[in-house]
């Protein structure tokens, strides 16, 4: 398997840290042969938390919110989600309802982020 990118010296906008702590050094930066770098684009949301680590569920178990419209809300069924078997989440999680406080949940997710 042949990287699209040829490894450079470490970029100053990423922190030392948390490149260190994830990144293989031979993988922390690349240049294309058009010298354009790729871009990597990720939303990382901090709000989940489950009994193990939190004593409750939060997020996983968000209530459905009513529609503003009262016609289009009458035509929708009312529940609150039911984790972990039905958690409020489009995919379920490989690893299971984590919490976002679980150091050791937090760096496979980083390490997954600096992977892809």
């Amino acid at each position: 398997h042949q990287r699209l990118c040829e490894s450079i010296e470490s970029d100053e906008a990423l922190q030392p840290a948390v490149e260190e702590a994830f990144v293989p050094k031979e993988r922390r930066t690349c240049i294309r042969q058009d010298g354009t770098r790729p871009a990597v684009h990720a939303a990382f949301y901090l709000w989940y938390g489950n009994p193990e680590h939190d004593g409750r569920w939060i997020h996983w178990n968000h209530k459905v919110l009513p529609h503003w419209d009262k016609t289009i809300d009458a035509q929708h069924q009312k529940f609150d989600w039911t984790p972990p078997e039905q958690p409020h989440s489009t995919f379920y999680p490989v690893r299971g309802t984590y919490s976002s406080r679980d150091p050791a949940a937090l760096k496979y997710q980083f390490r997954e982020l600096a992977e892809a």
